[in-house]
C-alpha cells in the first residue's frame, strides 16, 4: 500500500503526514466550542467541509489498496449481532474491554491429533501461552524482593526463587538460613519459633524441587546439634511438622534412607523432651501490644 506521492516539484511526500493530519473529532469539538462560548443557546454549526473530508476514505489510497481491502472484507465479513432479546438465554452482552475470566485449562478430553486434533492442540497451546504471559506480567508488576527478610521470610524466599539468575537458588537458601538463625536467637515468643519452623518447611520443599537434599540435610543436622536441647519448643515444632532429613524416596540425590530419617527425628524428639526449657517470656513491647489488644 503506497502512502507517498510526488508533489509538483517531483519530490516524494507522505499522503498522511502526522504534522498535517488532525483529529476530526477534536476539530469538530473545538468548532462547536467556539460557537457555544459566544452564544450558549446557538445551534451546533454545520460540519466543516475539511472535517467532513477527513472522515471520508482517501480516494487515491482506496483505489490503490482495493485488492487488500477486498481480501480483508472476505476474511472478516460484516455480520449483524443479535440484540439482547434475540440471544439464547438472554445472555449478558460482552464487550472487548471486559476482562477475560480465569479458567482452568483441562485438555484431557481434547480430540486426538488429526483433522480436528491439530486445531485443538494449537488452540490449547495458545491458551497456555496466554496464561504464562499473564503470570509473567504479574511477576513484573510485583515488587522486587532484594533479600529474604524477617517480616515475611517464606514469601520473600519464594520471590527470590522465582528470579532467573544463575545463582538464585543457593543465594536464596543462604539468606533463608540467616533468617532462621536470627528468628531462633532473637525469639521473644513462640510466634518467632513458629515462623522459623515455616521457614524450614519452605527450605525443605525447595531443596527437594531443586535436587539439593544435602543442603537441607546439613542445615537440619546443624540445627539439631545447636538447638535440640537449647530450644525444645523449636524442635517440637519441627518434629510435629515431620520436617526430617530428605530421604532417598523423596530425592534420588539423597543418601539418607527412610529408616535413618525416622531415627533422626526420634532421637531429636528424645533430646528435646529430656531437658525441657521454659517458654520464653514476652518482651516489654509484646506486653504493651497485649494490653492494647
Amino acid at each position: 500500500m503506497m502512502l507517498v506521492e510526488k508533489d509538483e516539484d517531483g519530490d516524494e511526500v507522505e499522503l498522511l503526514d502526522p504534522m498535517d493530519t488532525f483529529n476530526p473529532a477534536l476539530q469538530r469539538f473545538y468548532d462547536s466550542l467556539l460557537v457555544r462560548a459566544a452564544d450558549p443557546s446557538a445551534p451546533l454549526p454545520e460540519l466543516n467541509e475539511q472535517v467532513k473530508a477527513e472522515l471520508m476514505p482517501e480516494v487515491r489510497l482506496h483505489a490503490s489498496a482495493k485488492t487488500e481491502i477486498d481480501a480483508f472484507k472476505s476474511a472478516f465479513p460484516l455480520q449483524r449481532m443479535p440484540d439482547k432479546t434475540e440471544r439464547s438465554g438472554n445472555a449478558p452482552k460482552r464487550f472487548w474491554s471486559d476482562p477475560v475470566p480465569d479458567i482452568d485449562l483441562d485438555y484431557s478430553d481434547a480430540p486426538a491429533r488429526g483433522s480436528n486434533g491439530d486445531a485443538a492442540a494449537a488452540a490449547a497451546s495458545q491458551l497456555e501461552e496466554r496464561a504464562a504471559k499473564r503470570q509473567r506480567l504479574d511477576q513484573l508488576a510485583a515488587p522486587v524482593v532484594r533479600a529474604v527478610g524477617t517480616a515475611d521470610p517464606v514469601g520473600d524466599f519464594k520471590a527470590r526463587l522465582a528470579l532467573r539468575d544463575d545463582d538464585h537458588f543457593p543465594t536464596a537458601v543462604e539468606e533463608l538460613k540467616t533468617v532462621v538463625l536470627q528468628l531462633i536467637n532473637d525469639a521473644g515468643s513462640a510466634a518467632f519459633l513458629n515462623k522459623a519452623v515455616e521457614c524450614v518447611r519452605a527450605m525443605r520443599l525447595a531443596c527437594i524441587q531443586n535436587d539439593a537434599p544435602d543442603t537441607y540435610n546439613a542445615f537440619l543436622r546443624d540445627l539439631k546439634h545447636r538447638f535440640a536441647v537449647k530450644k525444645p519448643t523449636l524442635w517440637s515444632g519441627i518434629v510435629n511438622a515431620g520436617l526430617s532429613l530428605i530421604n532417598s524416596d523423596e530425592s534420588d540425590d539423597s543418601t539418607v534412607t527412610v529408616a535413618e530419617a525416622i531415627a533422626f527425628m526420634a532421637d531429636s524428639a528424645a533430646q528435646a523432651s529430656a531437658t525441657p526449657e521454659p517458654e520464653p517470656s514476652a518482651t516489654p513491647a509484646e506486653d504493651l501490644l497485649d494490653e492494647l489488644e
